[in-house]
């Protein structure tokens, strides 16, 4: 005859093991929601930094092999412009201006960037300027090419 172990131990264990199932469940849905309510604290202050600012590419030039890019913040929020790059039609790119802090670019301001891409670049079919505002950004296409 087999001998099983008493209904009071069976309950026992099925009860420590909820419970240490349930302490484990808690621990981990805590470090989560922590880790979804930081994320989201860290989006929404950058969306409400970015708020408002715009920038526009006014003017591409292309003189003697320099890439000549005007660029206006027509935003009512201060940027920096961290990149500008220009593509011709073989979609090869000419890095005009590039600095992962940025150059300041106030509200209602125009800076002038200058990228040399040698002679034989070709013409501009595009240019990007990008700003410290991971939304916010310009494309300027060539209607004319």
């Amino acid at each position: 005859m087999k001998k099983a172990i008493s209904p009071l131990i069976a309950s026992v264990i099925l009860v420590a093991i909820t419970v240490g199932i349930a302490v484990l469940l808690g621990s981990w849905l805590r470090s989560y929601a922590t880790s979804q309510t930081t994320e989201a604290k860290e989006t929404s202050t950058s969306t409400l930094q970015c708020f408002n600012a715009r920038v526009n590419i006014e003017n591409v030039v292309l003189y003697s092999g320099d890439v000549v890019v005007v660029v206006e913040n027509n935003g009512l929020k201060d940027l920096r412009i961290t990149r500008v790059v220009a593509y011709n039609s073989t979609v090869a790119n000419c890095t005009v201006y590039e600095n992962t802090t940025g150059v300041p670019l106030n509200a209602g301001e125009m800076r002038v960037f200058r990228g040399r891409c040698g002679g034989s670049f070709g013409i501009v079919e595009r240019v990007r300027v990008s700003t410290n505002c991971p939304s916010v950004y310009d494309v300027w296409v060539n209607g004319s090419a």
